[in-house]
């Protein structure tokens, strides 16, 4: 984990994830929204985030990567939700192997 912000300071904020997935060649597949409550931080395991699915949603353990959220309501483009001021936003681009 960086140095900065205190990584276990995350526990229990609510965060807005913004995510992408491109192929290997960069074309998108998938651009989305999640909103969840951090359960847990973890060097190696990641950061799991309560996204209300059957699994815990991991993001990399990078603490720096997580941002002051503004005050406000923030709508989610992919679902329609509104979540109302979040703690944190974070974004991440997600690019997939070549196929095999």
């Amino acid at each position: 984990m960086n140095a900065g912000r205190d990584p276990y300071s995350l526990v229990g904020k609510t965060v807005l994830i913004g995510y992408t997935r491109v192929d290997h060649d960069d074309e998108l597949i998938e651009r989305t929204e999640k909103v969840g409550r951090i359960v847990s931080v973890d060097p190696v395991e990641g950061i799991k985030v309560d996204v209300g699915e059957a699994e815990l949603f991991t993001l990399p353990p990078n603490p720096d990567d997580f941002h002051d959220a503004r005050p406000g309501v923030y709508r989610l483009r992919s679902t329609g939700e509104e979540v109302k001021d979040p703690d944190l936003t974070t974004v991440w681009t997600i690019k997939e192997p070549p196929p095999a």
